[in-house]
């Protein structure tokens, strides 16, 4: 029996089931005749579940930026006193660390030399959550990236259009705005394309795009699912340009041309790590229509030994069974 602790589960944000899906093709191919048994990463354990982690063969925690240095003020990842306790070499499968902030405080330290192994290898999202991890005393990391990102191979991306498309499709942030700065995205896309689309990934999305007093009469919607997003990319003849991490890289999943507007650390990070073609959103005015026209092959590259590395170490426990 396999144990994952799932983003994607009550998550009021599509991007967690983006990543989950990623994080659940990965548990199939490496565990196919095992059960699985899903926890949210949103709510903490009942009594009864955490038996279940207790019993089961591997606790994974699937993705999202669910570390922090101050584990008990964010609670990203909701883990309760029997966790910390409980709970015992579990390991990160594509996670990634907060925002830049100081050392981890006390408790957090302890918290995740205790609940994270100490000898199986850890899949990280970015070098920086790597250095992180290496601060706490916890070394047998890889940096891997999502696993969103794994099977954009370099066979995959070199089909990616490096030319602008017809139509694009955009995101925003309602958590992390700047509207003068995302007035300028919403208006460079619109005078750039011949036809405009907005996904409201996050709950709030719509409200805040609505909020901007910007005209959006040339601007479709797209239902607030992911089934919905799908039938639009699967479609061809888009680009993505958009704040949310996640909606860019599922256009990368569907071949799509992908421009990433970074507000934090994630797709900073994961730019510098994997080449992911990122526009900072304090230089959109220099720069956002620029990247739009100019074209750009897609450059993604994964570290295809780390996630070998990674995925070994359960091949060989299964041999070995």
């Amino acid at each position: 029996m396999i144990f994952l602790f799932d983003p994607g589960v009550s998550s009021t944000n599509l991007g967690d089931l983006i990543i989950s899906e990623g994080v659940r093709r990965e548990i199939a191919h490496l565990f196919p005749h095992d059960r699985l048994v899903v926890a949210s990463t949103h709510t903490y354990l009942s009594a009864e579940v955490r038996k279940v982690a207790v019993r089961s063969r591997q606790v994974l925690v699937g993705g999202s930026n669910l570390l922090s240095p101050e584990m008990l003020r964010y609670r990203s990842w909701k883990l309760g006193p029997m966790d910390v306790l409980a709970l015992r070499n579990q390991v990160l499968l594509g996670t990634g660390w907060g925002k830049y902030m100081d050392k981890p405080d006390a408790l957090s330290r302890r918290v995740l030399r205790a609940v994270l192994s100490d000898t199986a290898v850890h899949a990280v999202r970015s070098d920086y959550t790597r250095l992180q991890l290496a601060n706490l005393g916890i070394h047998n990391v890889v940096n891997t990236g999502c696993s969103t990102l794994w099977t954009l191979t370099p066979s995959f991306c070199a089909e990616i259009p490096a030319t602008k498309a017809a139509a694009a499709v955009f995101t925003l942030t309602d958590y992390d705005s700047e509207p003068d700065l995302d007035r300028v995205l919403v208006e460079t896309v619109c005078a750039a394309y011949d036809e405009v689309y907005f996904w409201p990934q996050g709950v709030r999305d719509r409200e805040y795009l609505e909020s901007l007093d910007l005209d959006l009469s040339r601007v479709g919607r797209v239902d607030p699912s992911l089934q919905a997003y799908d039938d639009l990319l699967a479609a061809g003849g888009c680009d993505y340009v958009g704040t949310r991490l996640h909606g860019g890289i599922r256009a990368l999943q569907h071949g799509l041309r992908t421009i990433i507007v970074s507000i934090d650390n994630r797709a900073v990070e994961m730019a510098r790590d994997f080449c992911l073609q990122v526009v900072h959103r304090q230089d959109l005015r220099q720069r956002l229509a620029r990247e739009i026209e100019n074209p750009q092959p897609c450059q993604v590259r994964i570290d295809a030994e780390a996630i070998e590395t990674f995925r070994n170490q359960f091949r060989r426990t299964d041999a070995s069974a």
